[in-house]
């Protein structure tokens, strides 16, 4: 097994890591209305954040490409397969 020199982990670890940060949003601030009491206020996040709902936080740019975790039928791969891309 081959590991890098600074961190001392295995190289196949790093570039997960990196290809999921990739992955993950491209990082530009993101503008959402908080409702606080009868107004709302404005939060910038960054795209790839956690929103305020739960769900992934995504730019304009961000929400027209389909997350690595999501497959051509629409169904949420990260943790099971999909049953219709094995007969693919």
């Amino acid at each position: 097994m081959v590991y890098s020199r600074t961190l001392l982990l295995p190289l196949s670890f790093i570039s997960i890591r990196a290809i999921w940060r990739l992955n993950m949003g491209c990082r530009k601030p993101v503008e959402q209305s908080v409702p606080s009491g009868f107004d709302y206020k404005i939060v910038v996040m960054k795209c790839g954040d956690t929103s305020i709902y739960g769900e992934e936080l995504r730019c304009e740019e961000c929400s027209q490409v389909r997350p690595w975790y999501i497959c051509k039928h629409g169904r949420d791969v990260s943790e099971y397969d999909c049953g219709a891309c094995e007969f693919d």
